[in-house]
């Protein structure tokens, strides 16, 4: 499968990497041609996007992984399918441990789910299915979003590389927030781009694909500047206004669904502040109705300011982020062949996107380069390391400035020759583009289909839920390390276990919240790698050491199930 998509993908795409640039040429002065040009180009990127689409379906797998996230939102959602109170939910929220997540998401992804379980319940396809459609979306924007400043060939081998890398396609076989979140954010910068004149929407003219590719030089060559005036300055139209309105109610959904996405309409903020060293009109008023909407939604959920609890001052843990993300970046390029290779090509990348990103701080300041810094800071202040996901956001933008990096080594390295008629700076696009498809087509020929091997799908796993479904009632509380997915799964309150230091401790908590049972991984292979391992010996350690207050009740190869004695009642009920 994956070797036929792309044996019919790559002739088309071939065909339009040699007519693109000739067509963004002549449409340059004609309406009529740059009205054909758009459509011939959503034409290209849609054929792009269903071939995504379909790989994406076709590595959709049976089941889900153990990592929790997922049950909270489905818990939010199924509440909001049936009527009840948005924050009650099974989850009992561990002050004492916040990294787990909050009392409560923002709602952005559960409205999502809504339609699907009303109809269906708890369908996982269906369900994976929303997650590829949303990918889908930005993926599309993504590639309007550049439209002014990159070639189109360009654009859909920009959209290609990310649509069918293996961790958006590990992001399509489970549920969260990260690419709805995707959806909001770009379409927030995109209204952006699109309230701004044409002058200010994209780079200044110096770092413009227009000076350093070969067929703009021609561009500006035949058509110098008095045969396309600049348009005159539309901050205070109609269609401006109703632009920035467009962005801060996207800005605002972006926040919606998940609670760093407070920076984005932050860095357009400030982004019309380091231009103008004000904030016009337009942004005024819009900044006033984000804030408004922002202020609502916080008071209708109050749980999901639960994220405050985990902020913390950790340098040390700081600079550990940036090898662990830095490392997720060389992993963008994992394959079965040659770490190095996926080291190399990470390395490279990333020097030609910071010479890039940094020369544009020199010479001008759009919301996406304060967007950039924004974020990039947000994940690496924040207090526990999230993987992957958390670079989704910057991972288009690193490849596009990497882009701009290498037309700009283009143009100074062309006339250096390394060996007969081969010049320096082809030789590195050469390489770099043999690299990244040596790196797809290995991943892709290699990975894996059929029902998830681990997960809460697993005979194992199921029979747990029966088993706590047959020993516990309703009102009970239990302890286990996944909580939302143990409840969402059984319908009884759970909650995680504190990582403290001794079992006093533990006593203490589980007496607080009044739990009644225990549950314990036994094997930690069992979660795949989805929890830290030395979390998962705590309670082991624990339940060894406390064999005369715990009451067996049922064991299988991966899990066993305590009755915890001797709990008083004197202690406050528990809350969700």
């Amino acid at each position: 499968m994956p070797l036929a998509f792309l044996s019919v993908l790559v002739p088309p795409l071939t065909k339009t990497m040699r007519i693109g640039a000739e067509s963004q040429l002549m449409c340059a002065q004609n309406p009529l041609r740059e009205g054909l040009t758009v459509w011939k180009e959503g034409l290209a990127l849609g054929v792009i996007l269903i071939g995504i689409g379909l790989l994406h379906g076709y590595f959709l797998r049976e089941g889900h992984l153990w990592g929790d996230d997922f049950a909270q939102y489905l818990m939010h959602a199924k509440n909001l399918a049936e009527g009840r109170p948005y924050g009650q939910i099974g989850y009992i929220y561990n002050p004492h441990y916040p990294e787990l997540g909050p009392p409560a998401y923002p709602p952005g992804t559960a409205l999502l789910l809504v339609p699907i379980w009303w109809l269906w319940g708890l369908n996982w396809t269906a369900m994976k299915g929303m997650m590829i459609l949303c990918l889908l979306i930005w993926l599309g924007v993504v590639g309007w979003y550049f439209r002014k400043e990159v070639p189109l060939p360009v654009r859909l081998c920009l959209v290609g590389l990310v649509g069918l890398n293996h961790f958006f396609l590990d992001q399509t076989n489970s549920v969260g927030s990260d690419l709805p979140f995707l959806v909001w954010l770009y379409l927030s910068l995109w209204l952006v781009q699109k309230a701004e004149p044409p002058q200010q929407a994209g780079r200044s003219v110096s770092c413009c694909p227009c000076k350093t590719g070969l067929l703009t030089q021609k561009l500006q060559e035949e058509f110098a500047p008095e045969h396309a005036p600049i348009p005159p300055r539309r901050h205070k139209s109609p269609a401006t206004r109703v632009w920035y309105l467009g962005a801060a109610v996207a800005s605002w959904a972006a926040f919606g669904t998940r609670s760093i996405g407070l920076v984005v309409w932050a860095a357009i903020v400030l982004a019309d502040w380091w231009q103008f060293r004000r904030l016009r009109s337009p942004l005024l008023w819009t900044t006033g109705l984000f804030v408004l909407l922002a202020g609502l939604l916080l008071w209708l959920i109050p749980g999901t300011t639960g994220y405050l609890d985990q902020i913390s001052f950790d340098p040390i843990r700081w600079g550990l982020h940036m090898v662990q993300y830095g490392r997720q970046l060389a992993a963008f390029w994992k394959n079965p062949l040659s770490p190095l290779l996926a080291a190399a090509l990470a390395a490279v990348l990333t020097l030609l996107a910071a010479v890039s990103y940094f020369r544009q701080w020199r010479q001008k300041v759009s919301a996406r380069e304060i967007f950039v810094l924004l974020y990039a800071s947000a994940v690496l202040l924040w207090p526990s390391y999230q993987g992957f996901r958390m670079l989704n956001p910057l991972i288009p933008f690193w490849l596009f400035y990497a882009w701009l990096g290498l037309e700009e080594l283009r143009q100074r390295w062309k006339a250096v020759p390394l060996g007969l008629r081969i010049y320096l700076a082809r030789a590195l696009t050469v390489g770099l583009a043999a690299g990244m498809v040596v790196c797809y087509v290995s991943v892709l020929l290699s990975r894996p289909t059929g029902p998830l091997p681990e997960g809460i799908g697993r005979p194992s796993s199921q029979a747990l839920f029966q088993a706590v479904e047959k020993h516990t009632q309703p009102e009970d509380v239990l302890i286990f390390i996944k909580p939302r997915a143990l409840a969402l799964l059984t319908g009884r309150r759970c909650s995680v276990y504190p990582p403290v230091q001794t079992d006093a401790e533990l006593w203490n908590y589980f007496t607080n919240i009044q739990a009644h049972f225990l549950v314990v991984l036994r094997r930690p292979e069992a979660l795949q790698g989805a929890e830290k391992r030395e979390l998962v010996q705590l309670l082991a350690d624990f339940a060894a050491r406390n064999e005369h207050r715990l009451q067996p009740v049922w064991t299988n190869e991966d899990f066993a199930l305590y009755r915890i004695q001797n709990i008083t009642s004197e202690t406050k009920q528990p809350t969700e």
